[in-house]
């Protein structure tokens, strides 16, 4: 018995001893790898906010940047063509008004320090297009179609998982590489106001070419990603990079005037708490890179930083 506690006893001293030995020589890994896990958790957490703002923002517009309302979204007037065996398709759309970008989920965002990368998801729950439309077609070559009215064109639940590659160029962060996979759950069309010579009745006319136009909307958000992301890079990522010119990068060196003696310059780590707060009130679309000292009064005012759009990376 008493040889087994003994065994028992110089086995935990021995594990213990190893261990010590392993943290010793790992130690300034572990703290490396821990520092970049904390950056990277607070580029995380000033990403995630960044979302939240820019949709918090949507309905009213971005002023200083003569942004108007994004929630309706008004568009411009498009023509399109759709040429599939069973559906051809040649119509203009106008009056276009694009509602509930502004109603998503953010299902994930995960910021990465070292490659200068974020990647993201987010879930539309319903999105509706609507105008009005002049169209004119056939199905499968031997049935006409044509006619003129108002539409509605609603998917529901989209998903659009996105990696971006960040750049900070003069203290602002930038998109340069976009890249998106969209999903979708549910696709209605609503199309009214198209006839046919033929025999067959209006109403069967609109019902069959609603039906035809979810199907090869699948389509084209199954097939056509590629298309789909040189089309986001065109139109989404420019305005996007402008939004984001609003969010200025510090650094804890970074100069600015002292909020009580306006004509001294001074250092951010070199304020009192105080002067921080205020200087982050008159300022609320700042993004700091922030020393612990920052992070704690952040932690100490997060009600009331939240509630003046502070972001803190």
């Amino acid at each position: 018995m008493n040889s087994s506690s003994a065994l028992l006893r110089h086995y935990v001293s021995l594990t213990f001893y190893c261990w010590l030995l392993s943290v010793r020589a790992c130690h300034g890994n572990v703290l490396q790898a821990a520092s970049v896990e904390m950056r990277g958790s607070l580029g995380t957490f000033a990403a995630e906010k960044i979302i939240e703002k820019i949709q918090a923002r949507m309905r009213y517009g971005f002023p200083l940047l003569k942004i108007e309302p994004l929630s309706p979204l008004k568009l411009n007037n498009r023509d399109c063509s759709i040429n599939f065996s069973f559906l051809h398709l040649n119509s203009s759309f106008n009056q276009l008004l694009l509602e509930g970008i502004d109603r998503f989920t953010i299902n994930h965002v995960q910021f990465n320090w070292r490659n200068k990368s974020m990647d993201f998801s987010l879930t539309f729950h319903e999105l509706n297009l609507k105008g009005d439309f002049d169209g004119i077609g056939n199905f499968i070559k031997y049935i006409p179609f044509a006619g003129s009215g108002n539409f509605t064109y609603t998917i529901y639940n989209m998903t659009t998982n996105v990696f971006a590659a960040i750049g900070i160029k003069s203290s602002r962060m930038q998109i340069q590489n976009f890249t998106t996979i969209l999903s979708v759950e549910k696709i209605k069309s609503n199309i009214k106001g198209i006839s046919s010579d033929n025999f067959i009745s209006t109403r069967i006319i609109n019902r069959l070419l609603n039906r035809l136009i979810e199907l090869t909307s699948y389509q084209i958000f199954k097939l056509n990603q590629r298309l789909i992301n040189h089309i986001l890079d065109i139109y989404v990522v420019p305005p996007i990079n402008h939004i984001l010119t609003m969010f200025i990068v510090l650094a804890p060196s970074t100069k600015f005037e002292n909020s009580n003696e306006a004509s001294q310059t001074v250092y951010l780590h070199e304020l009192d708490d105080k002067s921080i707060v205020e200087y982050l009130i008159k300022h609320p679309t700042l993004l700091l890179k922030q020393d612990d000292r920052i992070k704690s009064i952040f932690r100490r005012e997060n009600d009331h930083y939240s509630s003046k759009r502070i972001l803190c990376e």
